[in-house]
């Protein structure tokens, strides 16, 4: 059995893998208006799920035809919202564990 703790690395390995590839397909492509749109179709798990995340913030749209384009300045807001969260969440666990630290020393 793999511990969790060396699991996580890895999956955050591969969701970076994943974003990356998304948006090196548009921005070979300069995917970036509805004129430019192409039609991608994200193949792993990790890629769609990222994919998703993009239409539902409403930075990737697909049009009629089927084709997708990238709002850059959403991409860029999504992005900084995704930062944001995961820097909340190491930083309440730094929290927590300096609470418990600090609490098994009294």
């Amino acid at each position: 059995m793999v511990p969790t703790a060396n699991v996580a690395p890895i999956v955050a390995a591969a969701a970076a893998r994943a974003r990356r590839k998304l948006i090196a397909a548009f921005d070979e492509a300069d995917a970036y208006a509805p004129e430019r749109a192409i039609a991608y179709q994200p193949g792993r798990r990790l890629e769609r799920r990222y994919a998703e995340s993009l239409r539902t913030f409403g930075a990737m749209h697909t049009g009629d035809d089927g084709k997708s384009w990238i709002e850059r300045d959403r991409l860029r807001q999504h992005t900084a919202r995704r930062r944001r969260r995961a820097l909340g969440i190491v930083g309440a666990a730094v929290a927590a564990t300096g609470a418990i630290l600090g609490f098994s020393h009294l």
